[in-house]
């Protein structure tokens, strides 16, 4: 308690700032992933230069499909390596 009062700091602050390591994310899946995964790389395929902007837009467009997030989209091909060089 002296040293944060010297610092200036609150303790939560002291403890938390320790020489730790932080914990790595864990990855995200969602359910649903796999199938995504598979309409993806149908368009890639036929599409090798799409980013996941144009891949997304693709996706939209097929009738009888849920219409899905770029964001989902640029985790999953990302996961999967199917983003484009910068």
């Amino acid at each position: 308690m002296r040293i944060a009062a010297a610092l200036g700091i609150s303790r939560p602050h002291l403890a938390s700032t320790k020489d730790a390591e932080p914990k790595p994310r864990a990855s995200y899946d969602k359910r649903g992933d796999a199938a995504l995964l598979e309409r993806i790389q149908a368009i890639v395929e036929a599409r090798p230069t799409c980013g996941y902007r144009r891949v997304t837009a693709h996706l939209n467009q097929q009738p009888n499909e849920p219409r899905v997030n770029h964001k989902r989209v640029y985790r999953v091909m990302r996961k999967a390596n199917l983003l484009l060089a910068r």
